[in-house]
């Protein structure tokens, strides 16, 4: 929120101001104790008028004092990335990192993804609902989708993996490694059977972002400089028959290195290791379990985002205050 809104900070200073807020003593999912710091802009108003952030959905409703509903990011559904385009009309869309002219159009109350399309072009921020009628979204699928995202980070230094994987580099030059294995590393969802992954999309063929990136974003440069971001859609499906109940699904995720050189376990120099940012063990079913990035996931009931993994040295650890080993031996 503060690099977006930040950015047109310089044409509202009238009305906002940027501050530095300190938590301290926050946990991490690990429960080691953190200081988290983070940019905020706050509203040059009466702190009174904050009751105002709780809004209803109807004038009639504020007057009558009916229905007191606390209104998200964007009036959607949390689970929706946040870069998604409020098409209106209760949709928003999505391109997936790597692939600007594909489009992920969710439903603003359920979060779930209706349609996968294709955009006649690579500029998102001029989508509308009418797209998806008036032929500028073509080759639309009909989806009931989850999507499962995150970022591939790189170890430094002394944890620094092969530099031909040109994960966490300075070079603009284009990766060796995809996600799902679509053309080059992969975030590899392996879902119990019965469920479908519909389709995994990366940035990591992509050139680098410069610093700063620029705003909008460079469609044609990876969203995150040095990482690699990946999405996958995911399709739950119906495991008690009962309609009332969110379709779910079960499996892990792991980085596959097929094709690029290094392989996890190898006593060489193209030998690495994956951590994950997450908890021990596996979910226990649970929503929360599931957020924090198990080793295997139980009963997804939503789309997941920020299940991140870090590569590292074939002869480096896990930091075992943040990263939890995940794949560190040949498998």
């Amino acid at each position: 929120m503060g690099a977006t809104v930040g950015s047109s900070l310089a044409f509202h200073a009238a009305y906002y101001r940027l501050y530095g807020i300190t938590f301290g003593k926050v946990s991490n999912k690990q429960g080691a104790t953190r200081t988290l710091t983070l940019p905020s802009i706050i509203a040059k108003h009466d702190p009174a008028d904050a009751a105002w952030l709780i809004a209803c959905q109807t004038d009639t409703d504020i007057r009558c004092g009916t229905k007191d509903v606390i209104k998200t990011p964007y009036n959607r559904n949390l689970r929706i990335p946040y870069p998604a385009k409020d098409l209106t009309g209760g949709k928003s869309a999505f391109a997936p990192p790597g692939s600007p002219n594909v489009r992920l159009v969710f439903n603003n109350d359920t979060g779930i993804i209706e349609y996968r399309c294709t955009d006649k072009d690579a500029t998102i921020s001029d989508d509308v609902l009418a797209d998806l009628t008036t032929g500028n979204y073509t080759d639309c699928t009909v989806l009931k989708g989850y999507l499962l995202s995150g970022y591939i980070s790189a170890g430094k230094s002394s944890r620094a993996p092969p530099e031909f994987l040109n994960i966490g580099t300075t070079s603009i030059s284009t990766d060796t490694t995809t996600i799902g294995g679509q053309t080059t590393i992969s975030a590899a969802a392996n879902i119990d059977p019965g469920t479908l992954v519909d389709e995994c999309f990366d940035d990591s063929a992509l050139p680098n972002t410069p610093d700063p990136a620029p705003v909008p974003p460079d469609p044609t440069k990876k969203m995150n400089r040095d990482i690699i971001s990946y999405s996958c859609v995911i399709t739950p499906v119906d495991n008690d028959g009962d309609l009332a109940t969110p379709p779910v699904w079960s499996g892990t995720l792991t980085v596959d290195f097929t094709g690029t050189g290094a392989k996890v376990g190898a006593e060489n120099e193209s030998g690495v290791k994956v951590c994950r940012f997450g908890v021990e063990g596996v979910s226990d079913g649970s929503i929360e379990s599931n957020r924090a990035h198990p080793s295997s996931y139980l009963t997804v009931t939503e789309s997941l985002e920020n299940q991140n993994f870090i590569v590292i040295k074939r002869n480096a650890t896990c930091n075992e205050d943040d990263e939890i080993p995940h794949q560190t031996v040949s498998e």
